[in-house]
């Protein structure tokens, strides 16, 4: 279970995107995992911090 805990992303066959979040249970003491999302017309941008990778998903046509 523990690797659904550390995080991914891919882009499925019909272009849907999958963001799996890295788990703050998972982080040495002292260090976090958490993110803030903008959302815009063609993409959405997670802002991570520390351990939470950024990631930017844009939309195909």
């Amino acid at each position: 279970m523990d690797v659904i805990h550390r995080g991914g992303y891919s882009i499925d066959s019909h272009g849907v995107h999958h963001r799996v979040l890295e788990a703050a249970l998972e982080c040495p003491p002292k260090s976090n995992a958490y993110g803030h999302v903008d959302v815009y017309d063609d993409r959405l941008i997670l802002f991570g911090t520390d351990r939470m990778a950024s990631t930017e998903m844009v939309f195909g046509p």
